[in-house]
């Protein structure tokens, strides 16, 4: 989904500048189709869709028949109103249903942080803005009216009026995530491209540094950012038909069925009670299911479904290892120790296994799982 909306963020961008900024007008309906289809690929498209508005405006501005300018505009933009009008009865569904619960209100650091992922780190972030910042000012410092000059122009204001948008919303009603700055790549990207062509020969040593950090993807942080694969190497075998697994941090349920075994006949449940598919989480009204959803009647009717001998494995996030203060993590934290405590004093059960061991070692990123057999 996010490579869809990163490429979908280039085609935007670079048929804006096409269609406004080089005047080719037959460029228009494919700028509004693509901005149509980031709008319905992610809701931060529309942050975007803005940015593009913003752009206009030194364009209106500069150009000689601004008529035409604002003509071209609302051609542009009324296709991309109509093709996006079906969505909106969906859009306004889930802001009053979904949203983002999970999310908490992000810091002018955390747009450091999102603009630096983006880019592959911290180091390769700073060589590309040093580079490309050094080659926009040599386009800057000719003439302003030059196409390329306006081009940049409309690209920086694009980006950063876009960016200025999701972080204030942001404040409002917390939706903010690194993956998101999926959108911000076409102007990023294009931006720094256009500098670094202009950065002589910096700009030639700061494309090989660049290819150095980008030759591997597989980055420390995609690596640790869960122990999901390991838990369920672990506690597989222990596993039999008509078993339980309970994720307790909901939205690890999908995750552990898809590594846990598919064709022993598991039962799924989570926090919230049994799930009929866990191959998705439902974040319909979530955090507000999870608070009706109390620990000891929910596991209470679990167990009641198991015959003796079968087993429940407990999914439990493992809570010191990331942050837990938006709504959603923050419940999530209480219900965990909550259901912790549920199961241990079950009479009913007895605790039969406990992986990872932690004990002297650093704790991993992820989750822990517990398993608890009917006695």
């Amino acid at each position: 989904m996010y490579a869809l909306v990163a490429l979908l963020s280039m085609v935007v961008t670079s048929t804006f500048v096409v269609a406004f900024v080089q005047r080719r007008r037959a460029w228009l309906p494919v700028f509004s189709v693509a901005l149509a289809l980031l709008a319905y690929s992610h809701n931060w498209g529309l942050f975007l869709a803005l940015g593009t508005v913003a752009a206009l405006v030194p364009i209106w501005h500069a150009s000689a028949d601004r008529r035409a300018v604002v003509r071209d505009a609302l051609i542009a933009y009324g296709i991309t109103a109509v093709l996006y009008a079906p969505w909106l009865p969906i859009l306004l569904s889930q802001a009053r249903h979904t949203g983002a619960p999970w999310a908490e209100r992000p810091t002018f650091q955390d747009i450091l942080n999102g603009l630096a992922n983006l880019l592959g780190g911290a180091a390769p972030a700073m060589a590309f803005a040093l580079a490309a910042g050094f080659g926009l000012s040599t386009i800057l410092a000719g003439s302003r009216r030059s196409p390329r000059a306006r081009a940049a122009l409309s690209i920086a204001i694009m980006g950063l009026t876009a960016l200025a948008l999701a972080w204030l919303a942001s404040q409002a009603s917390p939706a903010w995530s690194n993956r998101y700055f999926s959108v911000f790549v076409g102007p990023v990207l294009l931006l720094g491209a256009a500098g670094l062509a202009r950065g002589g020969k910096l700009g030639l040593v700061v494309i090989a540094i660049l290819v150095a950090f980008w030759f591997n993807p597989r980055t420390g942080a995609l690596e640790t950012k869960s122990n999901a694969h390991t838990v369920a190497v672990l506690t597989r075998d222990r596993l039999e038909r008509g078993d339980m697994v309970v994720a307790i941090h909901p939205e690890q349920g999908p995750v552990m069925h898809y590594y846990l075994p598919q064709d022993i006949g598991l039962r799924w449940a989570d926090a919230l009670g049994p799930v009929k598919d866990p191959l998705v989480f439902d974040w319909r009204d979530a955090l507000d299911r999870l608070k009706a959803a109390k620990p000891t009647p929910t596991e209470d009717a679990l167990v009641r479904t198991l015959q003796p001998g079968q087993k429940i494995l407990a999914i439990f996030p493992i809570i010191r290892t990331a942050r837990w203060g938006a709504p959603w993590t923050s419940e999530v934290r209480e219900r965990s120790a909550q259901w912790q405590r549920v199961l241990d004093r079950d009479h009913r059960l007895s605790r039969t296994l406990a992986v990872p061991v932690t004990e002297g070692r650093p704790l991993p990123k992820g989750v822990r799982a517990v398993l608890y057999e009917r006695k």
